[in-house]
């Protein structure tokens, strides 16, 4: 990425930033109901896709930090970082809500994602 213009390196950083960004909380909401899902087995769901959120915010946010000057880590990035410097989704920030919302904010959150990533792959500089 060090060829683009400076306004698009921002642009791209940003952008990566509020992807990981988003991943991240999703996961962290998602972990809200171990050991509180309505049965054993939507419980470990539950857990193992909070995991995979935290495990794509980590890719995203290795990303952007090796974009910064200087680099930081992905847990920089996560963990230090102001509450005003967070670029998330607002449906992701949303408090957990019953059992169904939970579910219902997952597979909207799931859909974008999808889209998301159908075209950056189809781009030519993915």
């Amino acid at each position: 990425m060090d060829t683009l213009p400076k306004d698009l390196h921002n642009a791209y950083r940003e952008y990566v930033l509020r992807l990981g960004d988003t991943e991240l909380i999703m996961g962290h909401r998602m972990s809200e109901w171990c050991g509180h899902g309505p049965v054993l087995e939507e419980d470990i769901a539950l857990a193992n896709m909070s995991l995979d959120c935290i495990g794509h915010a980590k890719f995203l946010l290795e990303e952007v930090g090796g974009l910064d000057s200087p680099v930081k880590s992905a847990d920089e990035l996560a963990y230090f970082r102001g509450v005003r410097e967070f670029r998330t989704a607002l449906m992701a920030e949303l408090p957990r809500g019953d059992f169904a919302f939970t579910i219902l904010r997952q597979y909207f959150c799931s859909l974008f994602f999808a889209e998301v990533y159908a075209e950056l792959a189809s781009c030519g500089s993915a």
